[in-house]
């Protein structure tokens, strides 16, 4: 994958000579290109830069062969002519407009869509095709489960976007999805891991609204750990009677404190955690109620015959015991 490097003379300043040279090209990506450089200071890849800019690898491609003829960044020989060969227009992206497979998925795309595919909406999928080469079928199952994921989260009425596809697929390509079979297990271990977060809200009390990122990212690590939600269940109950509050930081502690002892599940956590019962067989002792001797009996039956003849009528042994 190429990486971008700034001459060393070059600061995040843009210098008057690298407006002028961008001025004169003309070239909106590549100046658009230019300052996303400057500003990451290189340090991305173009598939990164394809994905911020909202463009294809094929026109970062072409911007960075732009900026390096133009002097402005430096390319070595061999990414040079990848660059060339990325940017060049060629026959095999028209071959695949209109093959039959591909056709096929760009009907279904326009459906799952609910609009016209714009030309940049078909250059994103044509990039799908031959820079991911995901196979036809495994960008159907993508955009089905795309087209899923956006009503879930804002509404039947909602449509994924192209851009929101595309990303899912570069997402899929950097996971190994590359099959039919391993684009259904990767969704079905997405749906597993949304089912247990449902779980974690539920058992955090948070309704009506989505985890945010770092609520996210915190119940993905206890999940990660071997925790499920009555634990983690368990560890809110502590934090909000310790704290007084849910305190993901505090909640967090507890936690880790469980896994070093090697304790996950609600069982292992009452049974090991000192803090869970610090002494069962002293509390069951101090709760259980004791019987009444013998003497203590015969001492209350001479009490309530002293009563008088009335009591004492009314007095049964089973009030003792």
């Amino acid at each position: 994958m190429a990486k971008f490097t700034l001459p060393q003379s070059e600061t995040i300043t843009v210098s008057g000579v690298a407006v002028d040279k961008l001025i004169r090209r003309g070239d909106g990506d590549a100046a658009l290109l230019y300052l996303y450089i400057l500003a990451t200071r290189g340090d991305r890849s173009d598939r990164d830069a394809a994905v911020v800019l909202n463009r294809t690898e094929t026109q970062i491609a072409g911007a960075s062969l732009t900026l390096s003829q133009l002097g402005l960044i430096l390319l070595d020989e061999t990414l040079e002519k990848a660059a060339e060969i990325a940017a060049a227009p060629t026959m095999s992206e028209a071959e695949t407009v209109r093959d039959p497979a591909f056709r096929s998925v760009a009907d279904e795309a326009q459906r799952v869509v609910g609009r016209p595919l714009s030309s940049d909406d078909m250059e994103r999928l044509v990039g799908l095709y031959r820079t991911l080469k995901l196979p036809a079928d495994v960008i159907m199952h993508l955009l089905h489960h795309c087209a899923d994921a956006t009503m879930r989260a804002r509404g039947d009425n909602r449509r994924p976007s192209m851009r929101y596809i595309e990303k899912t697929a570069y997402a899929w390509s950097s996971g190994g999805v590359d099959s039919l079979e391993s684009a259904e297990t990767y969704i079905s271990e997405r749906e597993s891991r949304r089912e247990e977060l449902r779980a974690v809200m539920g058992a955090l009390q948070i309704k009506d609204r989505e985890l945010t990122p770092t609520e996210r990212r915190y119940a993905d690590a206890w999940l990660a750990l071997g925790f499920r939600a009555d634990a983690i269940a368990a560890a809110y109950d502590r934090t909000v009677v310790k704290t007084g509050k849910r305190s993901w930081s505090y909640m967090d502690s507890i936690m880790q404190s469980w896994h070093t002892k090697g304790v996950h599940t609600v069982t292992e956590i009452n049974a090991k955690d000192s803090r869970a019962n610090p002494n069962p067989s002293s509390a069951a002792t101090k709760s259980a109620p004791k019987a009444p001797t013998a003497a203590e009996t015969e001492r209350l039956r001479k009490l309530m015959e002293s009563m008088g003849d009335k009591k004492s009528a009314d007095f049964d042994d089973e009030d003792v015991l």
